[in-house]
């Protein structure tokens, strides 16, 4: 794990390696900017293969984005990258049962190439690889969770932690300019504070949301991701996503020094949910809405 780790913050300008230790004993896992790794080690290579626990491709808890096998050579005091493979290729396999529990998992079925890893890791998004999670865990998310139902915003109800224009400029969070005019078509908006807490260093942004309602029980959405009045750009590496009612996604921009983000306008029909997600490095923060 400490020769991953260091060969890892190396290769890819130092960037931070998080442990995650409370998973398995017989695996390691590493995260780097939100792609989840198993370590699989074995002493040696000479079969061409090596032992797996069935838990880490069919257990939520324990699935990762991506499987490193190294061939660990303690007399050298050095280790071998052999190869990786990743969740989605892994799990299209049939592999053959081993032992109880296990699977044999042969190196003709791994990438050999370390390079090919780091580019994924530096350039593409987690989200190039969808992992199943623990329903029992996302039901109870879902119920701690606050909803927030665009249909009654129209009727002027609204939930707690929103905020309007007005409260955002007492407070000093945002300049005293106004949202463009309004149309006669009438159009709602609301904020939402988003923190992000990782060490001792906070970040904060404002998640802007403005409806309209449309015909045939639809509601045109706009949302948008400034920064607080004392900033003039977002941090270079937050995210904006929108996904589905089926959690698919459908949008997503990323700052790169810019003074705000914006999706595509969009149309949301009654009876249908969608998610807001902003992130930062592993850090994220969603918020569902329905209509």
């Amino acid at each position: 794990m400490f020769a991953l780790e260091k060969w890892l913050k190396d290769s890819i300008n130092n960037q931070e390696i998080q442990r995650l230790i409370d998973t398995i004993d017989t695996h390691a896992y590493l995260q780097q900017k939100g792609f989840k790794l198993c370590l699989i080690t074995q002493e040696d290579f000479l079969q061409e293969g090596m032992i797996i626990n069935q838990k880490i491709i069919h257990n939520p808890d324990y699935v990762a984005h991506f499987y490193v096998a190294m061939e660990v050579l303690e007399e050298d005091e050095s280790a071998i990258l052999r190869g990786f493979i990743s969740y989605d290729k892994l799990t299209q396999l049939s592999l053959p049962n081993f032992e109880k529990d296990t699977y044999w998992l042969s190196l003709d079925y791994l990438d050999p190439e370390p390079n090919h890893l780091l580019m994924t890791c530096k350039y593409l998004d987690p989200s190039v690889i969808t992992l199943p999670t623990n329903v029992i865990q996302e039901v109870k998310e879902t119920v701690e969770q606050t909803i927030y139902n665009l249909s009654n915003w129209l009727e002027g109800i609204f939930e707690e932690g929103l905020q309007t224009l007005d409260e955002l400029i007492n407070t000093g969070v945002m300049e005293n300019v106004r949202s463009s005019p309004r149309s006669v078509s009438e159009k709602i908006e609301r904020f939402i504070l988003i923190n992000f807490q990782k060490r001792e260093v906070t970040t904060n942004v404002i998640l802007r949301l403005e409806i309209e309602a449309l015909e045939a029980e639809k509601i045109g959405v706009k949302v948008k991701l400034i920064p607080l009045k004392n900033q003039r750009y977002l941090p270079s590496d937050i995210q904006l996503r929108r996904y589905s009612n089926a959690g698919k996604l459908k949008q997503q921009k990323i700052a790169k020094q810019k003074e705000y983000l914006e999706l595509n306008p969009f149309l949301v029909r009654k009876g249908r949910q969608f998610t807001i997600e902003v992130s930062i490095d592993e850090l994220s923060v969603t918020e569902t809405f329905q209509v």
